[in-house]
């Protein structure tokens, strides 16, 4: 996961989850998490509602334990 914090600060983590797919729709929860690179403050594990859009793509929205919700695109790397 790559993001762009308020006030600009980039970061990365290595996010482990678990969940289920049902036809088009996925639900995810985060397990653990690992710094990658950056210095967030803080990362709280995420739970994702998305749709399979095609073979390699899954947007949606994402929702932290502090309540911070956001939006997402996941793409498939090879």
């Amino acid at each position: 996961l790559r993001d762009i914090m308020d006030g600009g600060n980039r970061f990365s983590v290595e996010e482990q989850i678990e969940g289920m797919i049902k036809g088009k729709t996925i639900s995810m929860k985060g397990k653990s998490v690992k710094l990658i690179e950056g210095e967030p403050n803080a990362y709280n594990l995420d739970t994702w509602a998305g749709e399979l859009r095609d073979e390699n793509t899954i947007v949606g929205t994402s929702l932290d334990s502090e309540g911070v919700k956001g939006n997402f695109t996941m793409i498939r790397v090879r």
